[in-house]
């Protein structure tokens, strides 16, 4: 049993240490096909990018040996080229001239590696001084690997007034390297965010963005086969840890952690959590503790509308364009940030129609605690006791006293984040009962009308209706009457009877008043 690269994303290392390593390889053989490449790819974080462009460097650098028994062993003509490798994440710097001081120390440090001088003090100048020499010194194209392009503007994103500066030096950066077409081999750049106006896009204007690209879908993730071939001894522990047998196990794996995709059809794993899910061996929210774009949560503050949408979405392919720092849509920013993925591809006559929705539990959970953190100031600790006894007592059909923690929940929200709306409380009872792992659908489309709520168990099914109001002249009775009323006039349970004859369908009327929580309760 090869051991596991946790947190490793240097490719010499692993195989140095011989550390288990699924190969990528025949995925990468399709980049290098073209005598020159210019490239982008997202991807959300955790998800390999810097593991590939470390084995890119290894590639071009002529490292053969350490590719053997891979795929691409045998297949290129192992020509070296010379490598510049810029990762933004990892400079340190306040503001914009600092960000160009340390991109021009990182010059310097690829000047010495090289045994050149640079003479030019301006980092434009620098630049292109450097880039310059080595192609003289070496007589070979240079290949250029940029990782987290974007993150000088993610690390200021919420301080505009350092932001500008910061964006000034990477668009100068950028519009430099456009001009030195003719020196590079290959281009390859990774992020998480498109943003326009950076001159990635527009400067360097024959870069191809390959992140849903058909042809490249797989070049990250771990697949099902994968999976099985590369994780076969750590799958047999496990099956005699939880007593289940290879179907089963495979069933709950994908439920928690696969779900990804880039073309709708095939499917993979976020390798950081698979990989922390086998050395674990146990099935929990990994990814929620990498952190989350400062940029997401300011977006999720400003919607308008009930989070339950994002179960499934569906929009058309400007939402995987680039989009302003200051204007990127909240389903966009979703999808860059691996929160939302694609499950549906449909091809028309007047473009391409995408539906998006949650890749698998873990990331559904993490979305939600992000969210309710956001919308009360709850922190999960404070929050889980009780939405697990909410769980009990509508499993034991026990309204009053489910009605009753309801209340005191959301009566316990502070003032300045409350918001009186419906689609604010709708948000807040998906998240409630979403951490708890109920299978609700919310927003269920009926030829009828959309269903606000969904809640299954395995001996009954609730059929619920929210109505608010903030209208002193509404009464309570009135508000969970009319939901009620709803629900039986639109014949909302009419797809759900026939599912299980066993199960019981009751409808649930649910009414706010203010900060008032009532119900009125139907068995059919």
């Amino acid at each position: 049993m090869k051991p596991l690269p946790l947190n490793i994303q240097t490719f010499k290392s692993i195989i140095d240490k011989k550390l288990l390593y699924v190969d990528k390889t025949e995925e990468i053989c399709k980049l290098l096909e073209a005598p020159i490449a210019y490239y982008f790819l997202s991807r959300p974080r955790r998800f390999g990018k810097s593991l590939l462009i470390s084995t890119l460097q290894e590639i071009f650098e002529g490292n053969r040996t350490l590719f053997e028994g891979l795929y691409i062993y045998d297949k290129i003509d192992w020509k070296k080229h010379p490598v510049i490798r810029i990762d933004f994440s990892k400079l340190t710097y306040k503001n914009g001239e600092e960000l160009e001081q340390a991109i021009i120390s990182l010059f310097n440090a690829n000047a010495k590696a090289y045994e050149i001088v640079l003479e030019k003090p301006q980092m434009k100048e620098s630049w292109a001084e450097l880039v310059e020499k080595i192609y003289e010194k070496t007589q070979t194209e240079v290949v250029l690997l940029i990782d987290e392009y974007d993150a000088p503007i993610n690390n200021f994103i919420d301080e505009p007034h350092i932001l500008k500066g910061v964006q000034d030096v990477i668009r100068e950066f950028y519009k430099t390297t456009k001009a030195l077409d003719g020196y590079w081999r290959f281009v390859f750049v990774t992020g998480i965010t498109k943003y326009a106006k950076l001159s990635l896009f527009s400067a360097i204007n024959n870069i191809t963005d390959i992140s849903i690209h058909p042809r490249y879908h797989a070049i990250l993730g771990i697949g099902i086969e994968d999976l099985e071939k590369y994780f076969h001894d750590y799958l047999q522990v496990l099956e005699e840890k939880f007593q289940m047998d290879r179907t089963t196990l495979l069933t709950h794996i994908r439920w928690w952690y696969n779900g990804y995709s880039w073309n709708g059809r095939n499917k993979f794993f976020n390798p950081y959590s698979l990989l922390h899910f086998f050395d674990r061996k146990e099935f929990t929210n990994y990814w929620f503790s990498t952190g989350t774009p400062t940029l997401l949560v300011q977006q999720i503050k400003k919607t308008s509308q009930s989070i339950a949408k994002y179960e499934k979405i569906e929009v058309t392919h400007t939402t995987f364009e680039s989009f302003e720092v200051e204007d990127m849509p909240l389903d966009a920013l979703l999808w860059q940030t691996g929160y939302l993925t694609i499950i549906k591809v449909e091809a028309t006559l007047y473009g391409v129609n995408y539906t998006l929705s949650f890749p698998n539990n873990e990331v559904r959970i993490s979305f939600v605690k992000h969210i309710l953190a956001t919308y009360t100031n709850y922190h999960l600790s404070q929050v889980e006791p009780d939405v697990k006894r909410l769980k009990h007592y509508l499993f034991e059909e026990n309204f009053k006293d489910f009605i009753q923690l309801l209340q005191r929940f959301i009566g316990g929200i502070p003032s300045k984040l409350h918001i009186q709306h419906e689609y604010y409380y709708h948000s807040l009872f998906y998240m409630i009962l979403t951490l708890v792992g109920v299978k609700l659908r919310l927003e269920e489309r009926y030829y009828k009308g959309d269903i606000d709520g969904v809640l299954e168990f395995k001996n009954k099914i609730y059929i619920i209706e929210f109505k608010y109001s903030k209208d002193g002249r509404r009464t309570m009775k009135g508000l969970t009457h009319d939901a009620l009323h709803q629900i039986k006039a639109k014949d909302y349970a009419r797809p759900f009877i026939g599912e299980n004859p066993q199960r019981k369908i009751l409808l649930l009327g649910i009414g706010v008043l203010n900060k008032e929580v009532g119900f009125e309760v139907e068995i059919l």
